[in-house]
């Protein structure tokens, strides 16, 4: 048997560090030192990741964990890293969110097809679409899912009971509280969203 000499083990354990995936901990290579680590372009793409880490943080109950989690766990990734991974260049390095490409859940269920919103007065809106799962019993029991997010990129749920199958919503929203809105289906037996449709107010037909 090899006998591994103390300076040869610590010059190995030097090589690499112990890190953690899904709870569980592996070791990776260290990373190699960069000769000038603040470059602008990596200054910028720090402050974005830190920016979307931020957006995690204040979102973890609302949209991470119940989310972004079941989808990460199906790609062997935390709902964290795969937000990041997602949205790290829908931010810049202030902190701004860019909306267009801010996205707020994940996921390949099929979305609000025909989507439409009427205003009926100041703070009453009617969400209207089409049920194109006609039969699937699965797809139409999808729940509409409604996110308000506000200046400080908060997202906060606003009660909806409506379902896909029953092809439109009629509730009140508090507009001046929210920068914009996010609307999904969501299927809890598989734990799956559809892509989010946003919604600016100004967009909105009275």
């Amino acid at each position: 048997m090899t006998k591994l000499s103390k300076s040869l083990l610590r010059d190995m354990m030097d090589e690499v560090i112990i890190s953690h995936r899904n709870g569980k901990p592996y070791l990776k290579r260290r990373p190699k030192k960069v000769n000038n680590p603040k470059t602008e372009q990596q200054t910028s793409q720090r402050g974005k990741f830190k920016a979307a880490s931020t957006f995690v943080s204040r979102n973890l109950n609302e949209l991470i964990r119940p989310y972004w989690n079941p989808e990460a766990k199906r790609q062997g990734m935390t709902g964290q890293n795969l937000f990041c991974k997602t949205n790290t260049q829908a931010f810049d390095a202030d902190g701004n969110a860019d909306f267009d490409k801010l996205k707020l859940v994940v996921g390949n269920l099929d979305g609000l097809a025909d989507f439409q919103i009427e205003k009926k007065d100041d703070n009453t809106f009617c969400f209207s679409w089409k049920n194109k799962a006609k039969g699937n019993k699965a797809k139409e029991a999808c729940l509409l899912k409604i996110f308000g997010l506000d200046e400080l990129l908060h997202a906060e749920e606003i009660p909806c009971i409506a379902t896909r199958k029953e092809e439109s919503f009629t509730t009140k929203i508090e507009i001046e509280s929210y920068t914009c809105l996010y609307l999904f289906f969501w299927c809890e037996d598989l734990a799956l969203a559809s892509e989010a449709n946003r919604l600016n107010f100004e967009n909105v037909v009275s």
